[in-house]
Protein backbone atom coordinates (compact mmCIF):
# COMPACT_ATOMS: atom_id res chain seq x y z
CA UNK A 1 0.00 0.00 0.00
CA UNK A 2 2.85 2.36 0.78
CA UNK A 3 4.38 1.80 -2.66
CA UNK A 4 1.05 2.51 -4.36
CA UNK A 5 0.54 5.67 -2.31
CA UNK A 6 4.08 6.90 -3.01
CA UNK A 7 3.72 6.21 -6.74
CA UNK A 8 0.47 8.14 -7.02
CA UNK A 9 1.86 10.95 -4.89
CA UNK A 10 4.85 11.24 -7.22
CA UNK A 11 2.55 11.39 -10.25
CA UNK A 12 0.46 14.16 -8.69
CA UNK A 13 3.54 16.15 -7.70
CA UNK A 14 4.66 16.11 -11.35
CA UNK A 15 1.49 18.03 -12.25
CA UNK A 16 -0.04 15.14 -14.17
CA UNK A 17 -3.83 14.85 -14.25
CA UNK A 18 -4.44 11.45 -12.69
CA UNK A 19 -7.16 9.12 -13.96
CA UNK A 20 -7.37 5.55 -12.64
CA UNK A 21 -9.33 2.61 -14.01
CA UNK A 22 -9.87 -0.77 -12.44
CA UNK A 23 -8.18 -2.34 -9.50
CA UNK A 24 -9.25 -3.28 -6.03
CA UNK A 25 -11.59 -0.88 -4.23
CA UNK A 26 -8.89 -0.29 -1.63
CA UNK A 27 -6.81 1.55 -4.23
CA UNK A 28 -9.38 4.35 -4.41
CA UNK A 29 -8.81 5.29 -0.78
CA UNK A 30 -5.12 5.74 -1.54
CA UNK A 31 -5.91 7.82 -4.63
CA UNK A 32 -8.14 10.17 -2.66
CA UNK A 33 -5.61 10.44 0.15
CA UNK A 34 -2.78 11.68 -2.11
CA UNK A 35 -4.70 14.83 -3.08
CA UNK A 36 -4.34 17.87 -0.84
CA UNK A 37 -7.32 19.66 -2.38
CA UNK A 38 -11.07 19.01 -2.54
CA UNK A 39 -11.95 16.80 -5.50
CA UNK A 40 -14.88 15.11 -7.17
CA UNK A 41 -15.04 11.38 -7.81
CA UNK A 42 -16.94 9.61 -10.57
CA UNK A 43 -17.21 5.95 -9.66
CA UNK A 44 -18.63 3.30 -12.00
CA UNK A 45 -19.18 -0.11 -10.43
CA UNK A 46 -20.70 -3.03 -12.33
CA UNK A 47 -20.73 -5.42 -9.39
CA UNK A 48 -24.04 -6.37 -7.83
CA UNK A 49 -22.70 -6.30 -4.28
CA UNK A 50 -24.99 -3.45 -3.29
CA UNK A 51 -28.22 -5.53 -3.32
CA UNK A 52 -29.37 -8.48 -1.20
CA UNK A 53 -30.92 -10.61 -3.94
CA UNK A 54 -30.18 -11.11 -7.64
CA UNK A 55 -32.75 -12.66 -9.99
CA UNK A 56 -35.65 -13.01 -7.60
Amino acid sequence: MRMIYDTFRNIIEQGVFLVAFGGDHTIRFLLVDVFDVPLDIVHFDTHLDFIDNVGG
